[in-house]
């Protein structure tokens, strides 16, 4: 079809296999989501994030953000509507990224350790083994 490399996985899509998200999503040349936290440990892999959301007055109403202005630490396009995710996939099917700069910037700000050492880091701590 013509988006033939356009996954859309529901939670109980990402369950069936039996594969840990992180996995999956880093296989991923580009990430839609909202404000979830998912998208701060996509960040360290330097790709595309597209943020669409259309509750966020409501969750930070609710559950509350830990930043007080979250949308300065999601670095990608914001998309509230079907013409402006479509301009974000026509961009991105065509290379323009906008936003790799800014990824890194906040990614530095967000991800203390952007190694493949954190498990590692954990043990030392933990004193499971020595450093």
């Amino acid at each position: 079809g013509q988006f033939s490399n356009i996954f859309f996985l529901s939670s109980e899509d990402i369950a069936r296999t039996s594969q840990p998200l992180y996995h999956l999503v880093a296989t991923c040349d580009g990430l839609i989501t909202d404000y979830s936290s998912v998208y701060v440990n996509y960040l360290v892999l330097n790709k595309p994030i597209f943020f669409a959301y259309d509750d966020m007055a409501e969750y930070e109403a609710n559950r509350g953000f830990m930043f007080e202005d979250v949308k300065r630490i999601m670095p990608g396009a914001h998309i509230n509507t079907m013409s402006a995710l479509l301009s974000c996939i026509h961009d991105f099917a065509k290379g323009r990224d906008a936003y790799g700069d800014i990824r890194l910037d906040v990614c530095k700000k967000l991800n203390k350790y952007r190694d493949a050492s954190n498990s590692r880091r954990l043990l030392m701590e933990l004193g499971l083994i020595d450093g």
